[in-house]
């Protein structure tokens, strides 16, 4: 976790501007993929996450150069800092990258909390404020991997 904390935030230190994240528009392409009714319980959690938590908008001091899909596999070295598949790559909310790269790595509670002490402290971020975000942002990952699960599922159904 320790590592990955380290290559998140030089990462979301980088001055570059890339095309913003629309995760809203995102999520409804994977409802649609998956071919889900408006009335079933996803796609109203879908809904109900992108108000509660408006998604439309990201402050911006949360606003960085995110991987949004950093695995161990993508770091390719630590000296120099050498990262592939970028194919997600956007400006978002740090946090998010933050709770995909725990999610996409599997990390338990334990790892968690290291990745989040140690992304505030490289990122020189208070660490409650790394926490709650860390939190509110999971939810937001864990919906958004559902819908791309359920994307994929109906994308393979369609050719059995």
């Amino acid at each position: 976790p320790g590592i990955l904390a380290g290559v998140l935030a030089q990462i979301h230190k980088q001055p570059i501007t890339v095309r913003p994240l629309d995760l809203p528009k995102r999520l409804f392409h994977y409802v649609e993929k998956a071919g889900l009714e408006e009335d079933d319980p996803l796609v109203k959690q879908t809904q109900q996450i992108i108000r509660q938590y408006a998604l439309d908008y990201v402050p911006a001091e949360h606003l960085v150069l995110c991987h949004n899909d950093l695995s161990w596999g993508h770091i390719q070295s630590l000296d120099p800092v050498m990262i592939v598949d970028w194919e997600y790559a956007a400006m978002g909310n740090r946090f998010f990258d933050l709770a995909s790269c725990a999610s996409i790595n599997r990390f338990n509670e334990q790892d968690t909390e290291r990745l989040i002490a140690r992304y505030a402290r490289q990122a020189d971020i208070a660490q409650s404020t790394v926490e709650h975000y860390y939190y509110e942002q999971k939810e937001v990952v864990d919906t958004t991997e559902a819908l791309w699960t359920a994307a994929l599922n109906a994308s393979c159904q369609a050719f059995v």
